[in-house]
């Protein structure tokens, strides 16, 4: 025998995806600055540890496409949110490349690899949404397209921490697994899945939330299980950065927004304390400094003491 959903029942299901609708765009936002107290716990230890670099990178590349994503879509809820969500994601990577060293396997590989990695989503994704716009026309093949890459690096982003499992199997700690990120995107991912079905029925948007989920859901267990101590004992870094300032005057009003609320507003380099906010970018002598001018410009006056990636 058939059971039908009675009118109330419905209005109800109605009025909670109407909810789940409207608090999205925020738990996205939400989810972003979760990564803010570890990079608060970087700038005052000078070092990124065991910490995977992929979240950032992943945050980064995926951003920028939702942003074209949205603008397809005319949907202001996916690229608003995900322009103030790709400043953000920028000002991570940067600050977390700051202090850390060229390799790393729980990274994994280079920074540089990962900085080509990013360049080579926005310039691809970039040119084949305006070329097929100006020379093809083709609106249902670019929304296919771009839909697919969203999935792509949204489950990349989502599923990122756990480039460090083999160092949380290691030491028996999940402490490279931060607990901020990961419960902000399962919240995020629950919200997105609903309006993704219920509201949106846009694949493109449901199917990286409940995949997103499925990862959340199998770091929790993670965290759960292993704990973030680290068989009491002292975590020694292997590699240190002195303070370095950020590049960009936008980057390092975020910088100080992020630091706000620190007791005493200053960053650690190795047992050293300086205040950020007048730290000469020079200051070497406790490791190498990465300048991102090499990135940007072949300039022969790049110190020698910067690391060359």
């Amino acid at each position: 025998m058939t059971e039908y959903i009675s009118s109330p029942d419905i209005d109800t299901i109605s009025q909670w995806v109407a909810l789940c609708s409207r608090l999205a765009p925020f738990s996205s936002i939400l989810m972003f600055l979760s990564p803010i107290p570890t990079i608060r716990q970087i700038l005052r230890t000078g070092t990124v540890g065991d910490l995977p670099l992929l979240p950032y990178t992943s945050m980064v590349a995926s951003c920028f496409v939702w942003i074209i994503y949205g603008f397809i879509k005319k949907e202001p809820r996916i690229w608003f949110t995900n322009v103030v969500e790709f400043i953000l994601s920028v000002y991570y990577f940067v600050e977390f490349t700051n202090y850390a060293p060229k390799y790393s396997p729980t990274f994994p590989g280079s920074v540089y690899r990962h900085i080509q990695f990013c360049i080579g989503i926005w310039v691809g994704s970039l040119f084949y949404w305006i070329a097929n716009i100006l020379f093809y026309d083709n609106i249902d093949g670019v929304t296919a397209t771009i839909g697919d890459l969203t999935i792509l690096l949204s489950v990349l982003t989502f599923a990122s921490p756990l480039a460090a499992v083999k160092a949380v199997f290691e030491s028996q700690s999940s402490e490279a697994i931060p607990w901020p990120f990961t419960l902000a995107a399962l919240f995020n991912c629950v919200l997105w899945s609903i309006v993704g079905i219920f509201e949106m029925h846009d694949v493109y948007v449901s199917a990286p939330a409940i995949l997103g989920l499925l990862f959340g859901l199998l770091q929790v267990a993670l965290k759960l299980y292993f704990g973030d101590n680290n068989n009491n004992n002292q975590y020694i870094p292997s590699y240190t950065q002195a303070p370095v300032e950020m590049p960009y005057s936008v980057l390092n009003s975020v910088r100080q927004v992020v630091m706000l609320g620190n007791n005493d507003n200053t960053i650690m380099g190795q047992g050293d304390q300086y205040n950020y906010f007048s730290t000469n970018s020079n200051l070497t002598q406790h490791g190498l400094q990465f300048d991102y001018n090499i990135l940007l410009s072949n300039s022969s006056n790049t110190a020698t003491n910067t690391t060359d990636y």
